[in-house]
């Protein structure tokens, strides 16, 4: 039973319970962050070693502290985005914020996916997502959403990557057992 990280509660990981940490960053303001990655986006970048991606798309990044705790692998590549600045973590310690999490978790969503969509709803952020259940509900509280495939077609088109390199990805998520796109070929896509 995952449950968060840094709001009080204790976080199951595998056979063992990570206590509550305080985030290096209480009492700081945090500037606007209108981007919000959840897990599943921010692990396809990862396994292929193209955060540079994310990041590319000139807005800042966010995930918030229960996105972090999903992300196992590759969490070593997430720490160092972490670490020097590429992405903010957020923790969500509002009571209110927390009881609305769960309500989206009773719906099937996992709490990466509702603490993403709770959080973006209330600041305003944009939020990077694939799950079709997830898209519909955010779509529903007037979300602005991107997908996986979305930031790489914005890459292509700002010459960050080649339509041959970007379609090598849609190969090696597969290898991988990732889907998070649906097309063949990103040609489809560009307009």
């Amino acid at each position: 039973m995952e449950t968060g990280g840094s709001h009080g509660l204790s976080v199951e990981c595998g056979n063992c319970y990570s206590k509550p940490r305080t985030p290096y960053y209480q009492g700081l303001s945090l500037p606007s962050l209108p981007l919000l990655s959840v897990n599943q986006p921010l692990i396809s970048f990862l396994k292929i070693g193209r955060f540079d991606l994310l990041e590319a798309v000139a807005k800042p990044l966010a995930c918030t502290d229960f996105v972090r705790v999903e992300v196992n692998r590759p969490r070593e590549e997430l720490d160092n985005a972490l670490a020097r600045g590429g992405i903010t973590e957020i923790p969500l310690t509002d009571p209110q914020q927390l009881l609305e999490v769960e309500k989206l978790y009773e719906k099937g969503l996992g709490r990466g996916e509702a603490s993403s969509i709770v959080l973006a709803q209330q600041q305003g952020y944009e939020l990077i997502l694939d799950d079709k259940k997830a898209r519909k509900l955010a779509a529903a509280r007037n979300i602005s959403l991107y997908s996986t495939s979305d930031i790489i077609i914005q890459n292509i088109k700002m010459g960050q990557l080649t339509l041959a390199e970007a379609d090598s990805f849609i190969t090696v998520w597969q290898s991988m057992g990732e889907f998070p796109v649906s097309c063949k070929t990103f040609r489809d896509l560009l307009s």
